[in-house]
């Protein structure tokens, strides 16, 4: 009996493994990045207000082939209007959340923005954002990210 319980019990866990580690996969959950500049400049405050008008809305939304706009939709994501990127960006609207609130090591956002990997990095096609735009982000999260 009690070899039958470990063995499901395994078997259970096993599972949730493979669940946990599927999370962290295409669906866009993040996986923690090894580490982040411990003291950085952000070139914007920090609110999310200003990072969704002079980020998310204009390199994401709503410029050129606008990957996250209406028309785009990728990933599930528009940032186009700061209220659906905020819902959007926390899984306040029922996808899931881009940000880990407080954590910007393990938000998929910040994956994205310090991926060196041009398939990965966000925005798509585009150099990495200037270190001090990434510093706003980090910032925003770290900080609570707070509407």
């Amino acid at each position: 009996m009690a070899y039958s319980f470990l063995s499901n019990v395994t078997r259970f866990n096993l599972v949730c493994l493979l669940f946990a580690s599927a999370a962290c996969g295409d669906d866009g959950g993040a996986q923690c990045l090894p580490e982040l500049p411990s003291d950085c400049s952000a070139d914007i405050n920090t609110d999310f207000a200003t990072l969704h008008r002079s980020l998310f809305s204009q390199r994401c939304g709503t410029s050129g082939n606008a990957c996250h706009g209406e028309a785009g939709r990728k990933g599930n994501l528009v940032l186009q209007d700061e209220e659906t990127a905020y819902k959007a960006l926390l899984g306040l609207d029922g996808t899931h959340a881009r940000v880990s609130v407080g954590d910007a090591r393990c938000s998929s956002l910040m994956e994205r923005l310090e991926s060196d990997d041009p398939v990965k990095r966000m925005p798509f096609g585009e150099n990495k954002l200037p270190e001090g735009m990434r510093c706003a982000v980090r910032k925003w999260i770290e900080d609570g990210a707070a509407r």
